[in-house]
């Protein structure tokens, strides 16, 4: 009898064990607190394009850079509109564009043949000539002359210069880009200020520039961008 109150004594508190060991091994199943989390990065272009923006001008040879981010050597870049010619291995130039939008497309050559890598969407723009202080877009231009010169729009196949009647520009403010608006044809104070503290190299960006066309009809041009420059004389931006 003793014996057997023993053995039963020792098959419940093995049962006991058992039951808690389980127990707890399925609630340890459950919590979810200590698992890991991924972030998945997208994969970065095989090519880029500069400038960055989106804008190709109708009434000029417009000149564009790809540069190779992967290693893949460019094939074909090819646009549905316009003539594409290609100066060296990655400088192109874009002219007589149709229509109100055109499609870059390049092509990288694999070991089986081209393989498409990008496609970029651009707006064409139809414009009179504008220059600032007598600086083209595209250009490079000194401070002082940025700061007190003036955006002019010129129809040099007749002739005629336009009044520009205002603009806006982008002004980094509290880490953000804000757009400062100016009545007229020259930098408010507010601009001035944030053109003096431009490092060497920076990109402006003047936008819905205003002007008077021959008709008397108040027309927009879409953008206007000038490179800062520190020498003391303004040259053409080349890449």
């Amino acid at each position: 009898m003793k014996i057997f109150l023993k053995v039963h004594v020792l098959l419940l508190m093995i049962s006991v064990v058992v039951s808690t060991s389980v127990s707890t091994s399925v609630y340890g199943q459950k919590d979810t607190s200590g698992l890991l989390k991924y972030k998945i990065k997208a994969a970065k272009q095989a090519f880029e394009i500069f400038p960055p923006d989106n804008y190709l001008y109708k009434e000029c040879r417009n000149k564009i850079k790809i540069v190779s981010r992967s290693g893949s050597k460019i094939a074909r870049v090819s646009v549905n509109g316009g003539t594409l010619f290609r100066k060296n291995d990655s400088i192109y130039y874009l002219d007589h564009l149709q229509g109100k939008e055109l499609l870059l497309s390049v092509y990288s050559a694999t070991a089986k043949g081209e393989k498409p890598e990008l496609n970029k969407q651009y707006v064409i723009v139809p414009y009179p000539r504008l220059d600032f202080g007598g600086v083209k877009s595209d250009s490079a231009i000194v401070k002082p002359l940025l700061e007190g010169g003036m955006m002019s729009a010129h129809y040099d196949a007749v002739g005629k210069m336009s009044k520009v009647v205002s603009f806006k520009m982008d002004i980094l403010s509290k880490g953000e880009f804000i757009k400062d608006s100016v009545m007229g044809n020259k930098l408010n104070a507010r601009m001035r200020e944030y053109v003096e503290k431009l490092p060497k190299g920076a990109l402006v960006y003047f936008k819905d520039i205003n002007y008077i066309n021959p008709k008397g009809m108040i027309q927009s041009i879409p953008i206007f961008r000038v490179f800062v420059i520190a020498e003391d004389r303004t040259t053409l931006f080349g890449f």
